[in-house]
């Protein structure tokens, strides 16, 4: 994981993406790499920071919308911050989905909020899950994912994989990891 850390990516940034931000990036980076300018929706909520560091993430790869429902007042204000369309929003087994998207984020990390991003995967879309915290028993509608051609991938981030372009995307000024940061404290 030893990288130099280049001219311009503050120490806080350099420490955020080395986890969270380069696992908000791996998870909009490729799909967008496959649909330029396509809209993202990060479906917010438990993998708090993540969620957050999709939709920078997303905003600074050239998204050309990105959508941010949650159900916490600071992290709607965060995401619209970073210049997402945010909702506020109870995830719930049968919410009802207004627009489908081609690129999805699951940083919801409940079994209601898997469901909302899946069922909110457009035609022939990737949702990735950035969060473990829907249980061992999650419900995933395989037939109707197979039917819309649906991708869906979940693992733990693999930082080393993407850290150099996230590196990147903070020196040439497109994200800014260190505005998420809540606290610092000191190393000693």
């Amino acid at each position: 994981m030893l990288v130099k850390i280049p001219a311009g990516v503050s120490l806080p940034s350099a420490a955020a993406i080395s986890d969270n931000a380069t696992d908000g990036f791996r998870a909009v980076a490729e799909p967008l790499r496959r649909s330029p300018g396509a809209n993202v929706l990060v479906v917010g909520g438990l993998a708090q920071s993540v969620g957050l560091f999709a939709v920078e993430a997303a905003r600074a790869l050239g998204a050309k919308r990105v959508v941010y429902p949650d159900f916490d007042a600071r992290r709607l204000d965060a995401a619209k911050a970073l210049g997402a369309d945010v909702i506020a929003t109870v995830y719930a087994s049968d919410l009802a989905v207004q627009e489908q998207f081609p690129i999805v984020v699951e940083a919801g990390g409940l079994p209601d909020a898997l469901t909302f991003a899946l069922r909110s995967t457009g035609p022939c879309g990737i949702c990735t899950g950035v969060s473990a915290g829907t249980g061992d028993k999650s419900s995933i509608p395989l037939r109707s994912m197979y039917m819309k051609g649906i991708t869906y991938t979940v693992s733990r981030v693999h930082a080393r994989a993407d850290l150099g372009a996230a590196l990147e995307c903070a020196r040439c000024g497109y994200s800014h990891p260190d505005q998420l940061i809540t606290r610092q404290v000191r190393f000693q």
